[in-house]
């Protein structure tokens, strides 16, 4: 069996967060793994980068991710999303763990993705 398995059907679950910051932030996981969906243990809200604050960028970054056997993030990178919240995106989600994934009783590594999604606080969006 190879140990690292594609996602071939994506199921949803959402987390939301509201950070000191003041910008809410909807953080959608899509990693399953022999039709389950992977448990996080701790997903990292990234940080609205003051950059990205001063141009009013927001929306959604999706960073594609792998997890290793033991439920670490070994690689993550952003596909789409506005420039100026890539770096952060992949950044939080580097430092996320989730619960290790094992197939038949044999630990294997899932690929998926976390999807931030990046909204300024109503008194911050134009009109």
């Amino acid at each position: 069996m190879k140990k690292t398995l594609s996602i071939f059907s994506v199921l949803l679950f959402s987390l939301v967060f509201c950070v000191a910051n003041n910008f809410a932030q909807q953080i959608e996981i899509k990693i399953v793994v022999g039709g389950e969906s992977v448990k996080a243990n701790n997903v990292v809200t990234p940080e609205y980068p003051p950059a990205a604050r001063a141009v009013r960028a927001a929306g959604k970054v999706e960073v594609k991710v792998t997890i290793d056997e033991a439920g670490n993030i070994v690689s993550a990178k952003a596909v789409s999303g506005h420039p100026l919240l890539r770096e952060a995106s992949v950044k939080a989600a580097q430092e996320s763990t989730f619960v290790p994934v094992s197939v038949d009783g044999k630990p294997v590594k899932a690929e998926g993705s976390l999807v931030y999604n990046f909204t300024l606080p109503d008194e911050e969006k134009e009109d």
